[in-house]
């Protein structure tokens, strides 16, 4: 079953290549897709998508990310700048 991250609140700045790179590094596992949404408030809703939540090990990586930080946790962009990461509440993203 895979995974869906949010991040609700991102500078219009970044490309999917960009994104794709601020991610790997962090090896939750291979990224089915990335989706760029404006949102309302001049800014971008990003969807990251990964393979296999339940059935591989680097994804438990984001599962103990949320369980310590309270269903969210922090990617670092650039210093200071960092993004809050949700799971996304919509199947269908």
């Amino acid at each position: 079953m895979p995974i869906t991250l949010c991040i609700p609140k991102v500078n219009y700045k970044y490309s999917n290549k960009q994104i794709y790179n601020i991610f790997q590094p962090y090896n939750f596992g291979r990224i089915e897709y990335i989706s760029i949404v404006p949102n309302a408030i001049k800014s971008w809703k990003i969807y990251i998508k990964y393979y296999y939540w339940y059935y591989n090990d680097r994804n438990n990586k984001i599962k103990k990310l949320l369980s310590q930080e309270n269903g969210h946790f922090k990617i670092m962009t650039t210093e200071p700048e960092y993004w809050k990461c949700f799971i996304a509440k919509s199947a269908s993203k």
